[in-house]
């Protein structure tokens, strides 16, 4: 018996399968050439794997960058930066979601409205502010710079996860003697954890991979994080695209990491928000 196929299914596997193909293919291709010989990089002949593996690129990394202490601004601005935009995420969402007050509607407005602007358009007026301020290559800098990036998001985030909590639960809570904060720290947040590795997750990310302001707001190695360290090793008349793209996959890995070790609590987080009612 002939099994029959919906061709509109098999369209939508083709158009998954190339969407998969096109963003994993250039993970692969930059993994293969970090293990390839200079030789075999600038070779006629198109290989997958490569045919004299050798970790050369990578040894060049430690030996000729100082790589580690990249790592480490990037691990610092990341991990400041989400833990100061989850707690005041986490303020303001909750305050969204539970307080009534004159002008609320106005300012979570205008925080939304902030997502409307591209990026680019605040590095100048940052680069001027951090100037005039002293802060210019200094971790404070990012630390402004990508709080106030991913605090929008994340209000609004946690607040779609707040209005699904019961509210007949904290006021119990308020009956039994807790205040507001208790209510919030021993109840909300412990009831929110999904959604709160979600939006650290997202803070962290954005953080680690931002290329633009770290190059514009850093200047030395001393707080110079791993993106715009790769843009430096880019050169004018030469690269050495074996060692790019060995430093690409060390950058890489601690992202695909935290994801994949927080799957599951992110599309928690993700789609908690929208199931209200």
């Amino acid at each position: 018996m002939t099994r029959a196929y919906n061709p509109w299914v098999m369209l939508r596997w083709a158009l998954l399968a190339l969407l998969i193909a096109f963003v994993v293919c250039p993970f692969i291709w930059m993994v293969s050439i970090s293990f390839k010989p200079e030789q075999e990089v600038f070779s006629k002949t198109l290989s997958i794997l490569p045919r004299n593996p050798t970790l050369a690129n990578y040894q060049m990394i430690f030996d000729f960058v100082p790589y580690p202490r990249f790592f480490m601004n990037s691990m610092i601005v990341a991990i400041v930066s989400t833990v100061c935009s989850l707690v005041a995420s986490t303020l303001a969402g909750y305050s969204f979601s539970r307080f009534r007050y004159k002008g609320r509607s106005s300012l979570a407005f205008l925080v939304l409205s902030t997502q409307m602007f591209p990026l680019v358009t605040g590095i100048i007026p940052l680069y001027l502010v951090f100037s005039k301020l002293g802060l210019i290559n200094t971790y404070w800098a990012l630390f402004v710079a990508y709080v106030a990036f991913t605090i929008p998001f994340c209000t609004w985030m946690l607040k779609g996860f707040f209005d699904t909590i019961p509210r007949e639960i904290e006021e119990a809570a308020v009956i039994d003697g807790c205040s507001r904060l208790e209510v919030l720290v021993r109840i909300v947040l412990p009831l929110s954890i999904p959604a709160l590795v979600a939006t650290s997750v997202f803070c962290f990310i954005l953080s680690w991979n931002e290329f633009l302001y770290a190059t514009v707001l850093t200047t030395s190695n001393d707080v110079r994080t791993l993106p715009a360290a790769l843009g430096i090793m880019i050169g004018q008349g030469y690269t050495q695209w074996g060692g790019l793209n060995a430093a690409g996959v060390l950058t890489t890995l601690p992202v695909i990491i935290v994801f994949v070790f927080f799957q599951r609590y992110l599309v928690d987080g993700l789609t908690a928000g929208a199931t209200k009612g």
